[in-house]
């Protein structure tokens, strides 16, 4: 229960390579609740999830439309409580991450923030 921020520099398609493993554990935990993706990079799809060996009967995969804060999103979705895990791909300043940490706490869920760095060229 809380906040963690992980930081990946690599491609997006690379960085959901490594992020497989972890996803895929958490949708066949056996805590009760969604494991839900907020605005995740748009390569996960249903077909995604499922050949990356996703339980996909239990992720929620929830998009922020036009003037829709992401933000205010994932600590809606999160203070609710009907998710074991909230995942989220944006960028957050301390106030974001504080933000999410009591959302998580309040829902009594996790929270998982992945910051995409861009790679640099060499």
């Amino acid at each position: 229960i809380g906040f963690t921020e992980m930081s990946l520099n690599a491609s997006p398609g690379q960085c959901l390579q490594w992020l497989a493993p972890v996803l895929r554990e958490l949708s066949h935990s056996s805590a009760e609740g969604w494991l839900t993706l907020i605005d995740p990079p748009g390569e996960v799809s249903l077909h995604w999830l499922r050949s990356a060996g996703l339980d996909s009967g239990r992720i929620l995969i929830i998009r922020s439309r036009g003037e829709m804060d992401p933000l205010e999103l994932c600590c809606r979705v999160l203070a609710e409580g009907n998710s074991h895990t909230v995942v989220s791909w944006m960028t957050a300043d301390a106030r974001a991450n504080d933000r999410l940490q009591r959302a998580a706490v309040a829902g009594n869920c996790s929270s998982l923030n992945v910051r995409l760095q861009p790679r640099r060229a060499a």
